[in-house]
């Protein structure tokens, strides 16, 4: 038989009996967990005798209570012997609450009308929000163009610099493939007509009005905005927001004006890259897959692509990048005090950047359909 003390309490093991004996209270408790018997009988019926507990509170029937329920979630039968009535309604009271650490916050459950008007409600909201700090901006815009002492120079070449010769590389780089696959794709459709020439006006329509302007606007959307959207809410969460409200300076007249102004610079540059990278994908392409001289492919585009047609993409350039640079900072001051949800934000900055930049294209496509463009 095996025997542990504590100074209040006791544990016997006697064979497949268990005996507890003493107080067995929240002051006598602490010292007798350390003397729990390590090695149980690994067959027969395990019996809990409480003969001989003299005190039993609400600490004692938990720890009782949960080592039975342990012992008998191992596969041991345990029983317990010589239980008074009052030992068992506090057993049975005990087992009957939730063990804080299984505990689990059940799920809600709504319907699919539930989630929509949710969802619906949640972008009416920040659509809302949206508005009135864009109406902010122009306010604070205002103020810039009229008092020359707010320009911020040095910041606005920064952004310049940061948006637009650094992205220069992955700009051409996925303007040319996509020019060339543009190409390649319609060189095996019109080369079965004998009209592989007209491949320099498709490529020429497509990569001015569509493609470059796009693509330009979804890599700056994914590169930019959403750096300028963890950016401010990490100035959020580190409160260097708030230090320039008690400096008296305006983080929108600080922060955002030189963001949205800078890209707006840097966007149409960027979109002319694109046109121009996107160009040469397709006149590499139709050089090696069609045999067309890189000469015959320029006189051809000359002949094809006017000027206008180039500035209706050009057009597109400041609107993404008004939209792009507003949605990213409008989401960074949006974050809260955690990393958790600047990443959200970012997240969602890159989403709605591009979903506003798609509807936008579309929007130009129908008004230049509308005019005759």
């Amino acid at each position: 038989m095996a025997r542990t003390q504590s100074r209040d309490s006791q544990i016997r093991l006697d064979g497949n009996t268990i005996r507890l004996s003493g107080r067995w209270t929240s002051e006598s408790l602490e010292r007798a967990l350390t003397h729990i018997p390590r090695k149980l009988p690994p067959t027969g019926v395990l019996t809990v005798d409480l003969a001989e507990i003299s005190a039993l509170d609400t600490s004692g029937a938990w720890f009782i209570e949960r080592s039975v329920r342990s012992m008998r979630h191992d596969g041991r039968e345990v029983e317990f012997a010589n239980l008074s009535a009052s030992a068992r309604s506090l057993l049975e009271l005990v087992a009957a609450q939730v063990d804080p650490r299984e505990a689990r916050v059940p799920a809600p459950h709504f319907t699919v009308f539930e989630r929509t008007g949710h969802a619906t409600m949640v972008m009416v909201d920040n659509l809302y929000n949206y508005v009135g700090f864009i109406g902010e901006a122009a306010w604070h815009w205002l103020r810039v163009i009229t008092l020359r002492r707010h320009w911020r120079m040095h910041q606005l070449y920064d952004v310049v610099e940061q948006t637009g010769v650094t992205a220069v590389p992955i700009i051409a780089l996925l303007s040319f493939l996509i020019g060339l696959v543009l190409a390649y794709e319609g060189l095996v459709l019109l080369s079965g007509y004998g009209a592989s020439l007209f491949i320099v006006n498709f490529t020429g329509l497509a990569v001015f009005r569509e493609f470059g302007p796009l693509i330009a606007a979804i890599v700056v959307a994914g590169r930019t905005g959403s750096s300028f959207t963890a950016q401010l809410g990490t100035m959020k969460v580190s409160e260097e927001v708030d230090a320039l409200v008690a400096m008296g300076l305006s983080p929108v007249e600080v922060l955002v004006l030189p963001r949205i102004f800078g890209l707006v610079i840097a966007m149409p540059l960027l979109t002319v890259l694109a046109d121009l990278a996107g160009m040469v994908g397709a006149m590499f392409a139709a050089t090696v897959v069609a045999g067309i001289e890189p000469g015959a492919f320029i006189d051809r585009l000359n002949g094809a692509i006017s000027v206008s047609t180039v500035v209706t993409g050009v057009v597109k350039a400041p609107v993404f990048a008004l939209v792009i640079a507003s949605v990213g900072c409008f989401h960074g001051f949006k974050a809260e005090s955690s990393a958790e949800s600047v990443g959200k934000r970012t997240t969602q900055s890159v989403v709605q950047s591009i979903f506003f930049v798609i509807v936008i294209d579309a929007a130009f496509a129908i008004l230049y359909s509308a005019v005759g463009i």
